[in-house]
């Protein structure tokens, strides 16, 4: 959920957010995210969570 959240809120490029996220291939940060998005299709109360965590990291 964090990588897709910083690609989110981020403009960084894929491959420096999973630098950033302990060395991680640029491809594991694409399916990260496809597996939120389907948490999100999924559930109301997941993408409640994300969108007040969202909010949260934007405030600050």
């Amino acid at each position: 959920m964090a990588t897709c959240l910083t690609r989110t809120l981020t403009k960084l490029p894929l491959v420096q957010i999973g630098d950033e996220f302990g060395g991680r291939d640029h491809g594991t940060v694409i399916h990260a995210c496809k597996v939120v998005n389907n948490l999100i299709s999924s559930s109301n109360d997941f993408k409640r969570t994300l969108d007040t965590l969202a909010g949260k990291i934007q405030e600050s």
